[in-house]
């Protein structure tokens, strides 16, 4: 048979000894009591400065580790040229852009195959025209016409999404 003591805190938490143990002092245990017991008032003060000090650096860890999936992440390759675009994604949130400067008459062959989460595609002319705007499930390779002269601005935004985005000039 146990015997029981009163309960721990106002939780109502019950120590209970077998018979065989010494029994606890007279008035049971309590936490605060048995960590407490024969500490100097300079000697709490440094115990619960480690203790905020460790739980402070626990969340700093935390938030890093956290914030290196958070907003403007990107695992994956990124290749800017001239003429070309490519976005090996592993893992994106945020947005990346990249300008070409292209001639009336040339066109982009596009190659867009999302895997998972959001992906969204803008392509904006010189006159702040949206040339193309879409999310990769329409189409996976397809081209698209220019209609004017001068510098167009390719846009990706992304959220928690993998894929590919290949996008090159065809000169004309």
């Amino acid at each position: 048979m146990y015997r029981s003591f009163r309960p721990l805190f106002p939780l109502g938490i019950t120590l209970s000894f077998p018979p065989f143990l010494d029994s606890p002092p007279a008035g049971g245990y309590t936490l605060c009591n048995t960590f407490w017991k024969g500490r100097t008032k300079t000697k709490r003060k440094t115990v619960l400065f480690c203790l905020a000090a460790l739980l402070a650096a626990g969340l700093a860890v935390f938030f890093l580790v956290r914030g290196s999936q958070g907003p403007g992440s990107f695992r994956g390759s990124c290749v800017k040229s001239p003429d070309s675009y490519t976005l090996e994604i592993e893992y994106m949130t945020g947005a990346d852009s990249h300008t070409l400067e292209l001639q009336a008459g040339d066109a982009l062959q596009i190659r867009f195959s999302p895997e998972k989460g959001s992906l969204k595609l803008t392509i904006t002319a010189p006159d702040g025209t949206e040339v193309y705007t879409g999310n990769g499930t329409e189409a996976a390779d397809f081209t698209v016409n220019l209609p004017e002269s001068g510098i167009y601005t390719v846009s990706v935004e992304a959220r928690n999404a993998a894929g590919t985005l290949r996008l090159s000039a065809v000169r004309r």
